[in-house]
């Protein structure tokens, strides 16, 4: 009865995986973005959901910190501060809105047996292998997430999901493509190469003073170290106020009090069953299965004690049959409406009940044992409560404060230390950064237009208090400056001699290469030409050997008709490549595994062309609206 909510739960603890490890949600942002925003500051709009300013601020902050984190080292600022990407993560919001409008307009919900029975399962909220509301709730603590929130984004998923299912399960991919393609795929070419070596043009590339002095003269730009600055900065937010707040037992007792019900176990009961299950609507397949429902509960009464083989022998449970019938413990909302009646019906342990219909079918029902309702002692969540109430207060407080912390840092001039020791925050230092280098939060485009205004550098004045989004002001000051300068001829010469010197070897290895590759595909063999030994390649070992993508793929993309053919690329270090297809092997079967794996790809490549043509009819009809210069204004808000 339960595997159909296990299968679909097993993706589902993939994701929640990911939220937990990778994704920095913002406590005040996400939940802004899911409860809707208020009065007349919206950006977009589809249907009468209504995207705000902040909204799309805290969204837009999250997605940048969600690259950081996973590209590492790789991830480039500057590309997040783009209108481009601005656009794609509006876009994002947008669809996500009116996927969960058409969702909830067809009728479909995300039940909370369904959300729960999701989050039961997964690891990270398991203690010795069963849910532990305690971790559940100090792990998301421990991420600025309150549980509402969490399910609340959850519930969200299940329902676009839901309503893309359809879409998934219709994607059909014909037979024939995927034999054909599988086909390509196992096609082995032979080949060899010859290389034209760009460094055995060392001597005819060495480029002169002059060049070198000309190159550096029509390239300012790729010498000039950018202008940069030193900085003191102040942080205002949430979480920073949230370090200075200590919550009294007082609070914490209170929170405990007012909060009652979230720190509330409902009854759960342990309980066996035999299902006689039945698939369709035909009244004498109902008719039967009853009837042999009837016969089994007869033996059963006869003979508790053999309740797990009887179980084992006839219960059509896949997912408890093997288990003697057992479901476990289990809340009255995690099971179907006259499953869970009836089991919670029964007064004590080893009675035994049926036949209840569902719509599974019938069960013989068996209850095994009763854990009591159950509040949760204070002293095992006071952590998670503190942080909570500290969360809350430092929410209210920036509230409260957040127009008296831009007045004081413009009032305090050229100092952020008062205002840090009024606020109880610390003032934090730079070394040199620069626009394209600047560490978050700093990386906003309308703070760094105000760290290198002329005024700030000049004057050396606090820059206003800037909302960078997640509900966080950032106040800097100017306490060095280096101007943007070109590094004299000297300093770079080298460097520009070795890049003119590459470039010229490049070059004339590309004049020699297609010279040669000329001759060959005039049938003339060149006798300088040194080939490698024959190989027998498919593409994945082609792309060892080549290792260059673009070679392989022209490699497998020659004309097979006239042989031998002939192809050429640049290798990295600019010598030039000729490469040489003698013989093309088609193979006399394709692998199952392989076939297989083209069929998935190619589904997955039709569902998300499917998926794309219905969010955008979806969309369409839920007549999307942008304000004109949203973007750019919430970019320097």
């Amino acid at each position: 009865m339960l595997e159909a909510i296990r299968e679909r739960a097993q993706g589902w603890i993939a994701k929640i995986i990911l939220i937990l490890i990778v994704v920095p949600f913002a406590l005040w942002g996400i939940e802004s973005y899911f409860s809707g925003g208020s009065g007349d500051d919206w950006i977009a709009k589809v249907g009468d959901a209504k995207i705000s300013r902040q909204q799309f601020a805290d969204v837009l902050q999250d997605e940048i910190e969600q690259q950081r984190q996973s590209q590492g080292p790789s991830f480039d600022a500057a590309q997040t501060q783009t209108l481009k990407f601005r656009q794609q993560v509006l876009d994002s919001m947008l669809e996500r809105d009116a996927l969960i409008q058409a969702a909830q307009q067809a009728g479909l919900v995300a039940p909370d047996a369904q959300v729960a029975a999701i989050i039961a399962q997964v690891p990270a909220f398991q203690e010795n292998g069963k849910f532990s509301r305690k971790l559940y709730e100090q792990l998301l603590a421990a991420r600025s997430l309150t549980p509402t929130r969490f399910e609340n984004q959850l519930r969200r998923d299940i329902l676009v999901e839901t309503w893309q299912s359809p879409i998934v399960a219709g994607a059909w991919v014909p037979p024939v493509l995927v034999d054909r393609m599988a086909a390509l795929l196992a096609q082995q070419r032979e080949i060899s190469w010859a290389d034209v070596k760009a460094s055995d043009f060392a001597k005819q590339a060495a480029p002169s003073a002059a060049e070198v002095a000309a190159y550096y003269q029509a390239h300012p730009q790729e010498y000039t170290l950018p202008a940069a600055v030193k900085l003191h900065y102040l942080v205002l937010s949430p979480a920073a106020l949230a370090q200075g707040i200590q919550p009294s037992d007082a609070e914490i007792q209170q929170y405990y009090q007012d909060h009652q019900a979230q720190y509330t176990q409902p009854e759960e009961r342990e309980a066996s069953h035999i299902l006689i299950a039945v698939s369709g609507n035909d009244p004498q397949e109902w008719a039967a299965a009853k009837a042999k429902a009837e016969q089994i509960l007869a033996q059963v009464r006869k003979t508790p004690a053999d309740f797990a083989a009887l179980a084992k022998r006839y219960s059509q449970d896949p997912g408890s049959a093997a288990n003697g019938g057992s479901l476990g413990y289990f809340a009255r909302d995690a099971m179907v409406k006259p499953f869970a009646d009836a089991v919670f019906a029964m007064q004590k342990t080893g009675e035994i009940v049926g036949p209840v219909k569902s719509q599974f079918g019938y069960h013989i029902i068996r209850l095994d044992a009763i854990r009591p309702a159950q509040t949760i002692p204070l002293a095992q969540v006071r952590d998670v409560i503190a942080a909570s109430v500290r969360q809350r207060d430092a929410q209210a407080r920036f509230d409260r404060e957040a127009d008296d912390f831009s007045d004081k840092v413009y009032e305090e001039g050229k100092d952020l230390a008062p205002v840090a020791k009024h606020y109880g925050l610390s003032v934090q230092t730079t070394d040199w950064v620069t626009r394209a280098d600047a560490p978050a939060p700093l990386n906003n485009a309308k703070l760094l237009d105000d760290i290198f205004a002329a005024g700030s550098i000049k004057s050396r004045q606090n820059t206003e208090a800037v909302d960078v989004g997640n509900h966080t002001l950032v106040a800097a000051r100017v306490v060095d400056y280096r101007a943007a300068q070109l590094q004299p001829l000297g300093a770079v010469q080298a460097a520009i001699t070795q890049k003119l010197q590459e470039q010229k070897e490049a070059q004339l290895a590309k004049q020699q290469g297609e010279a040669l590759l000329a001759q060959l595909r005039g049938g003339v063999e060149p006798a300088k030409l040194k080939w490698s030994p024959f190989k027998v390649l498919d593409r994945q070992q082609a792309a060892q050997q080549l290792a260059d993508p673009t070679a392989v793929s022209q490699v497998f993309r020659m004309p097979a008709d006239v042989l031998p053919g002939y192809t050429s690329y640049v290798l990295p270090d600019g010598s030039w490549r000729i490469v040489r297809l003698t013989r093309v092997v088609t193979p006399a079967e394709i692998s199952p595994e392989l076939r297989s794996a083209v069929a998935a790809g190619l589904k997955q490549s039709y569902v998300r062309a499917d998926m794309d043509a219905a969010t955008a009819l979806v969309k369409a009809e839920e007549k999307v609206q942008i304000r004109k210069n949203a973007l750019e204004q919430t970019s320097h808000e």
